[in-house]
């Protein structure tokens, strides 16, 4: 086990819930919901391949990995 789950994802896939394996990662944020103590902090690290800073927006390709996130994260279901 691990204090930390590292996602490597491509740039060109992040918003494309299939391409970018969001199904994958909630079954992923499910299972370890299940493993891990309330009180475990664990850490995401998400690398991004192949990013074009020339054409692409940082701010808004990160705020297009929180909002993909905040929704998987608020659509399953957590243990009491």
């Amino acid at each position: 086990m691990s204090d930390v789950l590292m996602i490597n994802m491509w740039a060109h896939d992040i918003g494309k819930y299939n391409a970018a394996g969001l199904g994958l990662l909630r079954v992923v944020f499910q299972v370890n919901l299940r493993l891990f103590e309330k009180k475990s902090h664990k850490k995401i690290l998400f690398v991004i391949r192949d990013t074009d800073t020339d054409h692409l927006d940082l701010e808004i390709e990160k705020k297009n990995l929180y909002t993909s996130f905040e929704g998987i994260w608020d659509d399953i279901t957590k243990p009491l």
